[in-house]
């Protein structure tokens, strides 16, 4: 399945407006002190999910465990991005399939 422009312009127009609210986790990877990552999901299972699988980790309990992803809130999650903390939304990736 391919993300389409018209999927992203109506995604970003219900942002704007305000329709729906984009939920953010913070994900803790054990091999780092802090937050690794702010992921936008719709859940944490797919924020974790995404986490181990896309962006990976380097290190060996995080490889072994997987990682943990808690819930934060927008003011959280712009504080951390503003500090240097990598952001990824899953809704904008491509997803292919063979």
């Amino acid at each position: 399945m391919k993300v389409t422009n018209a999927f992203n312009e109506r995604r970003h127009k219900l942002l704007a407006e305000g329709s729906i609210e984009p939920k953010y986790f913070a994900i803790c990877d054990y091999g780092v002190t802090g937050v690794a990552a702010i992921i936008g999901a719709p859940n944490d299972e797919a924020a974790e999910a995404f986490y181990d699988n896309v962006i990976g980790s380097t290190s060996p309990l995080c490889q072994k465990f997987g990682c943990t992803a808690m819930e934060v809130g927008r003011d959280n999650a712009v504080r951390a991005i503003g500090v240097g903390v990598k952001y990824y939304d899953i809704n904008t990736f491509e997803k292919v399939a063979k």
